[in-house]
């Protein structure tokens, strides 16, 4: 299920309610929202990949608990270098967005592979 490289932080994950906002139903392993840092209007293509209480990803398909962690893999490299590497750090806080809409409230427990850099080829 994970992406050729590795996660480049994991993080706590809590869905806003419908009530107060967030999604109308549940989401999914393998859905591709956007990230925004509290400190921040931009959005970032960083998506997530929830994980069990043994941080073993779970399948795609499979509903996510709405509390929940999940390794995050940042989408462009360059950005990974120029823009996430300040912006990122242990308790770190961030929402996850659906288009302009917050649909839940997260905060980074872990660095994983984040100063690791990549081969393109």
């Amino acid at each position: 299920m994970s992406p050729v490289r590795a996660a480049d932080f994991e993080a706590e994950v809590s869905f806003i309610s419908a009530a107060d906002g967030g999604r109308q139903g549940p989401a999914v392993q393998g859905f591709r929202p956007d990230i925004q840092y509290e400190d921040s209007e931009g959005l970032w293509m960083v998506w997530p990949l929830f994980i069990d209480k043994n941080g073993v990803e779970l399948a795609k398909g499979t509903v996510i608990p709405r509390v929940s962690n999940a390794n995050f893999y940042i989408v462009n490299d360059d950005l990974r270098r120029t823009v996430h590497r300040d912006k990122l750090r242990e308790n770190t806080h961030f929402h996850i967005c659906e288009g302009g809409r917050k649909v839940a409230v997260c905060r980074v427990v872990k660095i994983l592979s984040l100063y690791e850099d990549f081969d393109a080829s």
